[in-house]
């Protein structure tokens, strides 16, 4: 596995060496023979790939600074192989050496980031490649990954919010395996209720009743769409393909001020208008319900809106 040593994270630690030639990190400095011996596929016509101790040489910086600047601010997305090892790019490498200068000019670790994200790293692909690097992590049932990389796209984002990550999640569903899909609902509910549970009840705190089909596709977008209401003033809960009377009866227990039913309206055809003690959301228009749209921000942003001004969203 990779070295580990201990390092501050914002501050870019030089692998120096002791009295008897050693770097800190037990090894031998390595030529550039070495480092071409190192490099993975390097080939003609393949690009070069480097481990972490070979970077660590390269750019001067200690590998757990490496690893730190790449879990919390997503600065580069090493590739792995199959035991887990990281393995970088040339590319990977200047980014940490422009990262290093920075931080030696005095500037932020957080905002040297940024910087590097335009032109270098269009946020675009910088947003693509976490998805990619979270969904190998949910291939591999690594819930600690999984984790970290949301960490990295929470800190990559210059308005602190990991909800452009998650709101892609959904999408995700149709094409995993049935183990992966439960594995990442899963991970999902685990992370909606620590978020919960970080949280100081408000008095006055507002209750809305998340609720879905029993398709995968309608859970995973329920529980995201809960998440992105923590930390609003309003207190998400979930429950899965409910009965409408239960459903009815749920609404009044925790006195709801808002019901969200993923699906859309053909899913709740049974839901008579009236039959809620409470305004009703649905992706879609339907009679008695009100419309969320079908992008994920905007629809959070819609219920957030209509219960903070009681005007009708449509």
């Amino acid at each position: 596995m990779d070295t580990a040593t201990s390092s501050s994270p914002d501050a870019p630690v030089r692998a120096g060496r002791d009295h008897g030639g050693h770097d800190r990190i037990g090894r031998r400095p390595i030529s550039n023979a070495q480092v071409v011996t190192a490099a993975v596929g390097a080939g003609a016509g393949v690009a070069a790939l480097f481990p972490i101790r070979v970077v660590s040489r390269l750019t001067g910086i200690n590998p757990v600074t490496i690893r730190a600047w790449e879990r919390r601010y997503g600065l580069v997305m090493p590739e792995r192989t199959p035991g887990g090892h990281r393995l970088y790019s040339r590319a990977d490498v200047e980014v940490l050496r422009a990262a290093s200068r920075l931080v030696e000019q005095g500037v932020s670790i957080s905002r040297a980031s940024r910087l590097l994200d335009d032109p270098v790293h269009p946020r675009e692909h910088r947003e693509d490649r976490l998805l990619e690097r979270f969904q190998e992590r949910l291939h591999a049932l690594d819930e600690d990954g999984m984790s970290a990389v949301l960490e990295a796209s929470l800190s990559a984002d210059a308005e602190g919010t990991d909800e452009q990550l998650l709101d892609r999640l959904p999408g995700l569903v149709p094409t995993l395996p049935r183990l992966e899909q439960r594995f990442l609902d899963g991970w999902l509910e685990g992370l909606l209720a620590f978020r919960i549970y970080q949280r100081v009840a408000q008095p006055g705190e507002r209750r809305v009743l998340v609720c879905s089909p029993t398709d995968p596709a309608h859970r995973t977008w329920a529980l995201v769409f809960a998440l992105g209401l923590v930390g609003s003033g309003l207190r998400p809960a979930m429950l899965y393909a409910p009965r409408l009377d239960d459903l009815a009866e749920a609404v009044q227990r925790i006195d709801a001020v808002a019901v969200v039913l993923g699906g859309g309206a053909r899913a709740w055809a049974g839901l008579a208008p009236g039959m809620l003690a409470a305004p009703a959301f649905v992706e879609d228009a339907g009679e008695g319900f009100l419309p969320l749209g079908q992008e994920m921000g905007d629809a959070r942003a819609r219920v957030i809106s209509f219960l903070s001004t009681d005007a009708d969203p449509s």
